[in-house]
């Protein structure tokens, strides 16, 4: 007959106890974010602060920059006089380095302030051409019109002590009335000598040396688009040391002012293009390359691997006994699992334990070690707790009871 299962008991412990917290207090390490935050106020302040005054001193600091025909150069190669003189009469001035807002620009019906067309590209100049706005082109010597006019920038110049009449009918050369001597002209004519259809030539400086043809220091034509292309020659007209000179000043301040916007964009310092804006590429280029992607993809799609189920692939690996019990024995005690190395031993012993002692192969362990007493003479308690105490707590203790087992085994074994 065997005992009585003894009665456990042990109780949990109440919520809280074991704990020296007040109550009502809180679990969180260290002070409440509140106190945290008031106590960083004066810093953020202090940065908060600063960052006002270096922003004030940036935004009152006005804007400045060294580069030639610049609307925001103060120098004397500048054209800052020109911008303020336009926006004191109500019309609106930006400068802008970027090709596709310029043309943007001129297809709004703003004014575009061209200097340096010969960095443009015959087919960039034809778009702008055709875009619809007013050009007002502030050229240099021999600079390239093509696409925008037939007319030609030559070399024909005069000193500076020149004073040049409008010699034309246009109201903005006949507001200006003179000019100072210009470096660089151009003509109204085209290159075969015929008179460009609608163009009117101001300002002449008398026929080009060896040549029948006259030379202008302002013209203007009309666009494919219906708008006006009008030329100042030499742009050296517009700047700040030249503009209070003669007339200069009335003339580029009537030939920009025909609208309420002007868009200034030099072409000498637009932005890098890119791959696909390179006028030295077809257009077509971009569309080629899509569509070369878009058949590259479906033959990907038609002659590609197909992706189906993973197919195993048994491969003859071999692995010895110990190799894996000493791995398994690493990882314990790398975890310091000695609960589950602990189960590992005990559980292998009951199993190699139950046919040696002639029991079932999932009996009880109190059955086990009752078989096991009356064979070895060992105590009863003893392997009650041998084989189902509590979990070793150190390495040592794990040792002492792999031990223990194994001598438990050599004993029901002899």
């Amino acid at each position: 007959m065997s005992p009585a299962p003894a009665t456990d008991t042990r109780t949990a412990p109440a919520a809280g106890a074991g704990t020296n917290r007040p109550a009502g207090t809180s679990q969180a390490v260290g002070d409440p974010l509140g106190t945290r935050l008031r106590r960083a106020r004066p810093v953020v302040l202090a940065l908060l602060l600063l960052t006002a005054v270096v922003l004030g001193t940036l935004s009152l600091r006005p804007q400045v920059s060294k580069v030639p025909l610049a609307i925001d150069n103060p120098t004397s190669t500048g054209a800052m006089a020109l911008a303020e003189l336009l926006r004191a009469q109500g019309v609106s001035v930006r400068s802008t380095s970027s090709w596709s807002d310029a043309l943007t620009a001129s297809q709004d019906g703003a004014t575009l302030a061209l200097v340096s067309p010969k960095s443009l590209s015959p087919d960039e100049r034809e778009d702008l051409a055709r875009a619809g706005g007013d050009v007002v082109v502030l050229s240099d010597l021999y600079q390239s019109l093509a696409g925008l006019t037939q007319a030609t920038v030559t070399g024909a110049s005069t000193s500076k002590d020149t004073v040049l009449e409008a010699g034309c009918q246009d109201p903005d050369a006949l507001a200006a009335a003179r000019l100072p001597g210009v470096r660089g002209s151009v003509t109204a004519t085209d290159t075969s000598g015929h008179q460009i259809p609608g163009a009117t030539g101001c300002f002449p400086l008398g026929p080009s040396a060896g040549s029948s043809q006259h030379s202008y220091a302002y013209l203007t034509a009309p666009l494919p688009s219906g708008a006006t292309l009008r030329v100042i020659a030499d742009n050296q007209l517009v700047t700040n040391a030249t503009l209070a000179q003669q007339g200069a000043a009335a003339l580029a301040v009537r030939a920009l002012g025909h609208h309420r916007e002007v868009v200034w964009f030099d072409a000498d310092y637009r932005d890098a293009t890119s791959l696909w804006d390179s006028p030295d590429l077809p257009r077509q280029l971009p569309v080629l390359v899509l569509l070369s992607l878009a058949v590259l993809a479906a033959l990907a799609g038609v002659r590609g691997r197909r992706m189906g189920r993973l197919v195993p692939d048994p491969l003859p690996v071999v692995v010895r006994s110990t190799e894996t019990t000493l791995g398994r024995g690493h990882l314990y005690r790398r975890a310091h699992d000695h609960a589950h190395a602990a189960g590992v031993l005990r559980a292998g012993t009951l199993a190699r334990l139950r046919p040696r002692l002639g029991l079932p192969r999932h009996c009880e362990t109190a059955l086990v070690a009752q078989a096991a007493a009356r064979v070895t003479g060992l105590p009863e308690p003893y392997l009650d707790q041998l084989l189902a105490g509590p979990p070793p707590h150190d390495n040592q203790a794990l040792t002492d009871l792999a031990s223990q087992l194994d001598h438990l085994e050599s004993e029901v074994h002899s």
